[in-house]
């Protein structure tokens, strides 16, 4: 059953076994999993709910409808870093571009040798195993790819970089290079085709345009939330929503959920709530090729370099509005550029790194997020370029810019575009990204040290769950979403047995 502001106008209060806070990767799993062991379940969304057919193909329309605070998220370290997050039914799934990793293996078992037995790779293995079946995980083709990603491919084969096309959970993928704006053709398995409705089949109540206000706490227990019911073109309120339930589980994302208990002073007696945030930082850069290859057709990120340990290459791509919009070119040589960029190869690099950023109470009650990019990150990144320099190059790239600097200044040899990237380039002549933001609730044993349990309980608020990346005791160095999937259907099956 599902419903939004059209219907929930005016005072309402039901009541649950669970209500799960947010509907992305997340909260689509652990409802899916709750909803199939017999608990009843209320899933509210701040978002609204879109079907495929009413995504409209628009980068203008996706961010003032798809995007976390509008698309104006940001990351503040040394310069200013994007920081993207999905809002919807479907979440962060909604925008990224359905790569599917698990975590690695390393990553899994320092986790269980902290304690989180529950998460070592032999645990999480079968989980994996359901999340893949029911998104619809495959390894990308290269008709879906074309000829972006097949130009990368080309620079890691000349190099014997051992580069591969990644796993997608995009089964009725056509290519049409614009996943970052909802999928248009239903291709791409975000949560809203497969957790959700799986959890709607059992009973679970999908409720849109819900932003909660409030959790409620009685005798030191959680007993649900309040939420405002409001309209997403007006943004006026037009009704208000109190969800009664045995458990709240949180799913609102590595920015969301610490906010929301930052702003009640919950479960932080350990004072870890909004710390020990991880981003994927990340760079990318391009350049000049022959061959038209209309980068912005086919599979935004459908092939993939690990160049070293905690650092991976990954292609991209912009559409011409997009792409135009991060560009400083003018005159005679940016419209020459601009003529040329069917001719323009893209590729990025993200890093594993250190848990050095935050969240916390900002202004007008946005969150403000921190960041310290520290010296062997900020050395990976500068690696990142040199190895995207090289890959471009190595395919048969005329000119490239080395990633640095404004962007008007090419190099037309691969040594001159290399000179630049020494390790004393500075965080602000990069153009940073973060891409996965992690951690901000990190599970473990210690209550003194982390926020949640093992079973993903909050150490401090019996009946207030986690099911999220907050979750995550560090970073990846993979794009995250069959973990936060993974680790939500684990918390589920220990509230489901408490």
């Amino acid at each position: 059953m599902a419903k939004d502001a059209k219907s929930l106008n005016g005072t309402r209060r039901i009541k649950a076994d669970v209500v799960i806070v947010g509907a992305g990767a997340g909260g689509g799993a652990a409802a899916a999993e709750l909803a199939q062991r017999g608990l009843s379940v209320v899933m509210l969304e701040e978002g609204h709910r879109y079907r495929p057919r009413e995504f409209p193909a628009s980068y203008g329309w996706a961010i003032n409808h798809l995007y976390a605070e509008r698309g104006t998220r940001i990351v503040e370290g040394e310069s200013y870093y994007p920081l993207p997050g999905g809002r919807g039914v479907g979440g962060s799934t909604l925008i990224n571009s359905a790569i599917c990793y698990r975590a690695p293996d390393a990553i899994l078992d320092a986790w269980a040798d902290a304690g989180l037995e529950g998460l070592a790779p032999e645990r999480l293995a079968p989980i994996y195993d359901l999340v893949e079946a029911t998104i619809g995980v495959t390894e990308m083709h290269p008709l879906q790819a074309r000829a972006n990603n097949l130009f990368i491919k080309r620079g890691s084969d000349a190099l014997g970089l051992g580069g591969g096309f990644v796993h997608r959970n995009a089964p009725g993928c056509v290519g049409c290079g614009i996943c970052y704006l909802g999928c248009p053709s239903g291709g791409k398995g975000s949560v809203d085709r497969n957790f959700i409705p799986l959890a709607e089949e059992h009973g679970t109540e999908v409720c849109a345009d819900c932003k909660v206000a409030r959790i409620l706490v009685r005798d030191g227990r959680a007993v649900g939330v309040e939420a405002r019911v409001v309209d997403q073109e007006t943004s006026e309120e037009v009704g208000r929503l109190t969800v009664d339930a045995d458990a709240v589980v949180l799913a609102a994302g590595t920015v969301g959920t610490p906010m929301l208990l930052l702003e009640q002073g919950l479960a932080n007696r350990s004072d870890q709530v909004g710390r020990n945030l991880a981003i994927h930082p990340a760079v990318g850069t391009y350049g000049m090729v022959d061959d038209a290859i209309n980068s912005w057709d086919g599979v935004p990120q459908a092939y993939a370099i690990p160049l070293e340990k905690g650092v991976l290459l990954q292609t991209y791509n912009a559409p011409p509005e997009v792409f135009f919009t991060t560009q400083p070119w003018s005159g005679a040589d940016g419209m020459r550029k601009m003529r040329m960029l069917k001719n323009i190869a893209m590729c990025g690099g993200l890093v594993s790194d250190g848990s050095n950023g935050r969240v916390q109470l900002g202004r007008h009650g946005k969150a403000k997020v921190t960041y310290a990019l520290s010296t062997r990150d900020r050395h990976r990144l500068i690696r990142a370029l040199r190895g995207i320099v090289r890959v471009l190059y190595a395919a048969g790239a005329t000119e490239v810019y080395p990633g640095i600097g404004d962007g008007v200044d090419w190099a037309k040899t691969e040594s001159d575009a290399l000179a630049p990237l020494t390790p004393d380039v500075e965080e602000r002549e990069m153009n940073v990204y973060a891409s996965h933001p992690m951690g901000t609730c990190r599970m473990g044993v210690d209550a003194a040290r982390s926020v949640v349990a093992p079973s993903g309980e909050t150490h401090d608020v019996p009946g207030l769950w986690i099911a999220d990346a907050s979750l995550m005791p560090s970073s990846l160095g993979v794009n995250p979403q069959m973990t936060v999937m993974s680790m939500a259907i684990h918390v589920a099956r220990n509230l489901a047995a408490a």
